[in-house]
């Protein structure tokens, strides 16, 4: 009898342990920062996941990683601001504006895929930059809005680069052809601040490359204006001469 129950006991314990282990954020903000695998992520009804540590990793499950297995829904935030994420199956968004966040320049972000990307992007810098969203597959923002406050930066000039796809291996020849609107862009104080979308087009010509990239761009000061144009206007009055 004590056999049969240690047999049972181990079982159970097997059965458990091969469970899909599921995280929920339903209405309320998880704030997670621990290394864990999920099979399953779902955002929804206003809640909000921010990634602030560790490693979450969502493994491959399915035939080309197409199985939606993240779930960004209706005004819910999927945040990502440190620690190293894995993504692997595809991330599924719909209904009113639901969020991708980038925060910071501490996370390392590797994604497959999205299906009908409804979501809004935000990238919102630090004092060091901005981290890449990063997949090895297809993204499609057509429909889609971008807002980037780049306000908190305070380096020197710069090109960050906010999205890079690999587009199966340099095969796949539409990416979706970039964001649709182009919302608020904040930049530093004394700077201007530059999107560049033409090479989330997945054309050969420029190696099936899928980027959108930041540019940031000290304005000259008045004083330093003023003296190019006296220079200028001197060169001027010197060939006149």
């Amino acid at each position: 009898m004590k056999t049969k129950a240690l047999l049972i006991a181990n079982i159970l314990i097997s059965v458990l342990s091969t469970q899909a282990a599921v995280l929920l954020v339903d209405n309320t903000v998880n704030n997670h920062l621990t290394v864990a695998s999920y099979d399953t992520i779902t955002i929804q009804n206003g809640g909000v996941l921010n990634l602030t540590g560790g490693a979450v990793t969502v493994p491959v499950q399915s035939l080309f990683n197409n199985a939606g297995k993240i779930f960004v829904n209706s005004g819910s935030t999927l945040n990502f601001v440190d620690g190293v994420h894995t993504l692997n199956e595809r991330i599924s968004t719909g209904g009113a504006t639901p969020t991708i966040r980038i925060t910071g320049s501490a996370a390392t972000i590797n994604v497959h895929q999205q299906s009908a990307f409804y979501a809004d992007m935000d990238f919102v810098f630090d004092a060091a930059g901005i981290s890449t969203f990063d997949s090895d597959s297809r993204l499609g923002f057509g429909s889609s809005t971008i807002t980037i406050d780049a306000s908190a930066y305070t380096g020197g000039d710069a090109t960050f680069l906010l999205v890079d796809t690999e587009l199966f291996d340099d095969t796949y020849a539409n990416n979706g052809g970039g964001f649709g609107t182009i919302g608020t862009i904040i930049a530093p104080t004394g700077f201007t601040a530059t999107l560049d979308q033409s090479l989330f087009d997945g054309d050969d010509d420029d190696g099936f490359t899928g980027e959108i990239t930041l540019t940031i761009t000290a304005v000259p000061e008045p004083s330093s204006t003023a003296l190019l144009g006296l220079g200028a206007l001197a060169l001027i009055l010197r060939r006149k001469k």
